[in-house]
């Protein structure tokens, strides 16, 4: 797995007012949560933070699982629906994405939520199950500011008691962009066909796919065109990231890779069989990505292994002289976030 190094910044400024320092604290929060930010002062008083204006353009509708949250980028549904079995579920995962931007262009898979991972297949049975089939899960936290809302919840998965399912979801104000992480724990031996992650299902809304891999190369492909050339050069599990766009409109929806991290409770490695990550094609013309761990072959999984990932979905408009400036930009920064300490 590859490192990468987080930089350190020191920001001193003896003439710096706490109020400057704190205006500059929260220009790095809205862009990174990893952001460390430290205060000291002389006489130990705590900053005035309502002295400082609020400025957001975040908003949540509901409550529990069923949220709407927006921002000036996107609406993300959370929503059930009776539209198909799929979205009846009240999973609290994200079942349809509208991207705004001028576009007001809808992201969705008519069969099934969006957001359609992890997913798994136990030894024996005859269809994979997903997080998206949650019904109310046990734990189901909602933190709500005036930059990020989270929510987090935490399981047994579906019909797999064996595994116990954790997600977050993190939305930004101000940001084209949200977080996902996961963790699958593995509580009891299992047999597994297999498991998924990262995978993003979608209606025919789109016409490329377009990823960096390991040695950085940018790889450009129409849908007509990318799965012979997949067939001998697939997308690697830690490739940083990858999208789909529509050529004709502009818009584009990707993955960022953050955080992928396989080790079992005692640091070793939990089994996995032909990682890869997989560009699919769906009924109806549908498309879709998703990281497999586990790619069709029964395979045992010990008590204690666990697979970990984050994610950041990023949505943007590809552009005539570099078509991935954005996500190029994003990547950089999001997978390489600044280290900030700031002392008076």
């Amino acid at each position: 797995m590859r490192r990468t190094r987080k930089k350190t910044a020191r920001l001193t400024s003896k003439k710096s007012s706490l109020k400057k320092s704190m205006e500059l604290a929260s220009t790095y929060v809205t862009v990174c949560n990893t952001v460390e930010i430290t205060y000291c002062t002389q006489n130990k008083t705590r900053p005035v933070f309502n002295e400082m204006p609020i400025s957001t353009d975040l908003i949540i509708i509901g409550m529990e699982s069923e949220l709407i949250i927006e921002n000036q980028f996107y609406k993300a549904d959370l929503t059930k629906s009776n539209q198909s079995e799929g979205k009846t579920h009240q999973s609290g995962q994200l079942r349809e994405l509208l991207i705004k931007m001028d576009y007001n262009q809808l992201l969705l898979r008519t069969p099934n939520r969006m957001h359609w991972a992890p997913n798994f297949q136990r030894k024996g049975l005859k269809h994979y199950k997903t997080i998206a089939g949650w019904d109310n899960p046990r734990i189901n936290n909602i933190y709500s500011g005036p930059y990020v809302i989270i929510t987090e919840r935490q399981d047994t998965a579906p019909e797999h008691p064996e595994i116990l399912l954790s997600a977050c979801y993190k939305f930004y104000a101000h940001k084209p962009y949200f977080r996902f992480y996961s963790c699958m724990e593995i509580k009891e031996d299992v047999w597994l066909y297999l498991l998924r992650n990262d995978e993003m299902t979608m209606d025919t809304l789109f016409t490329h796919v377009a990823f960096q891999n390991h040695s950085n190369d940018i790889i450009d492909l129409p849908f007509s065109l990318c799965h012979e050339y997949l067939k001998d050069n697939p997308i690697e599990n830690e490739d940083p990231w990858l999208c789909f766009y529509n050529m004709e409109k502009g818009y584009a929806f990707g993955s960022i890779r953050i955080k992928y991290n396989n080790d079992n409770q005692f640091g070793n490695v939990s089994p996995t069989f032909l990682p890869h990550t997989k560009i699919s094609n769906g009924s109806g013309g549908g498309k879709y990505w998703n990281r497999r761990l586990i790619h069709e072959r029964d395979t045992f999984i010990p008590k204690g292994s666990r697979y970990t990932e984050e994610n950041v979905y990023l949505v943007f408009s590809i552009s005539a002289e570099d078509k991935f400036d954005r996500i190029k930009y994003w990547a950089q920064r999001l997978r390489n976030p600044i280290l900030c300490k700031i002392k008076q």
